[in-house]
């Protein structure tokens, strides 16, 4: 996904972050699963793009 240049980083992550903890279709709290993470994966045109990681508990709503 992608944010204007300028946003606040630290703001975006942890609205995302949030988004993921509160989705009742994400794993999260099990230990031997790795938790929602996002990434910085770097600039595009006129973009900071970052990824979102997670377990989802359904493979068939895994774009949703």
């Amino acid at each position: 996904m992608g944010v204007a240049c300028g946003s606040d980083t630290a703001m975006v992550r942890d609205t995302l972050l949030e988004i993921m903890n509160n989705h009742d279709g994400i794993i999260k709290g099990n230990p031997d699963l790795p938790e929602p993470s996002v990434l910085f994966m770097g600039f595009g045109d006129s973009s900071l793009n970052f990824e979102l990681r997670a377990i989802v508990s359904d493979i068939n709503k895994r774009n949703r």
